[in-house]
C-alpha cells in the first residue's frame, strides 16, 4: 500500500519514495524536470546515484511536451500562462503581458499538446508551431529572436503562417556526423 501526498511524491512501506506524473521530460544539462503541473529541479546529493526533487513550483508546467526546447544548459518552454526559460537556477516570463495574451487568444487549446518547439542552430531563434484556433492542425509558428532587443523584455516575437505539424533540429549541408 502507497500514501499519496499532495506533493506529487509516493511514498512505499519500505520507504521508497517515487514522482507520481503522467507527463514529464527531464532536461539533465539545465537539471530540471517539467511536468505537466509543475517544475522540479534536480540536486545531486553527493552521492553518484543519489539526488533530490525539490518543488520550484506547482504551476508552470507544460502540457506542451514537444515543445519544450533545450539549448545548453537553458530551456524554454510554453505553460498554460506564457512562455518560460530557466534552469535549476530559477526561471522568468518572457512573453509576459501582450504576448502571452495575444498567443493565447490565437492558440486551440484543445490542442495544445501538438505545439512542436526547436531551435535554428546558427542564430538565436527559437520557433514553436501550433494550431490556431480555427484549425486542428500546426497553421502557425512563433519565432522568438533572442538577440533582437525589445522595449518589453529580453528578444522578440513574430509570427509565420504556415502549415507544418513537426518542427525538428537537423543537419544541414555542410555538416558532417562526426563534427568535421
Amino acid at each position: 500500500m502507497s500514501i499519496i501526498p499532495s506533493n506529487g511524491l509516493r511514498v512505499s512501506r519500505e520507504g521508497r519514495i517515487s514522482l507520481i506524473t503522467v507527463r514529464c521530460r527531464v532536461f539533465p544539462h539545465a537539471r530540471v524536470i517539467i511536468l505537466e503541473r509543475g517544475v522540479r529541479s534536480i540536486i545531486s546529493t553527493g552521492d553518484t546515484l543519489s539526488f533530490e526533487f525539490p518543488e520550484m513550483t506547482h504551476e508552470k508546467g507544460t502540457t506542451a511536451p514537444y515543445g519544450i526546447i533545450e539549448l545548453g544548459a537553458e530551456i524554454f518552454w510554453p505553460s498554460e500562462d506564457g512562455f518560460y526559460t530557466g534552469n535549476a537556477n530559477g526561471f522568468i516570463n518572457i512573453s509576459e503581458g501582450r504576448i502571452s495574451r495575444w498567443f493565447f487568444e490565437q492558440l486551440n487549446r484543445g490542442r495544445m499538446f501538438q505545439i512542436y518547439g526547436a531551435y535554428d542552430p546558427y542564430s538565436a531563434r527559437l520557433l514553436w508551431a501550433y494550431p490556431t484556433s480555427s484549425t486542428e492542425y500546426n497553421d502557425r509558428i512563433l519565432l522568438f529572436d533572442r538577440l533582437i532587443p525589445s522595449p518589453f523584455g529580453q528578444g522578440r516575437f513574430s509570427e509565420v503562417a504556415v502549415n507544418t505539424y513537426v518542427l525538428a533540429r537537423l543537419a544541414t549541408v555542410g555538416v558532417s556526423l562526426d563534427g568535421g
